[in-house]
């Protein structure tokens, strides 16, 4: 789970210099893009439900600026 962690905290920081608003926007769609990602490795039993679901709750609840 690190590797999806750490490209999740990564992702975001092209953008380190939006507003907040453009940031806010673009950690949504990550989010919903994360959501599915976490679906298919479910899927695909790299993870178990509740892996995938305590991950999630982990990444939305990290920091949006890197």
């Amino acid at each position: 789970m690190e590797p999806i962690r750490t490209a999740f905290q990564r992702q975001l920081q092209p953008y380190a210099d939006q507003s907040p608003a453009v940031l806010a926007r673009l950690r949504k769609l990550q989010l919903e893009i994360t959501q599915r990602s976490l679906k298919r490795c479910v899927e695909r039993q790299l993870l178990t439900p509740q892996q995938a679901d305590q991950l999630a709750k982990e990444l939305a609840a990290s920091p949006i600026r890197p």
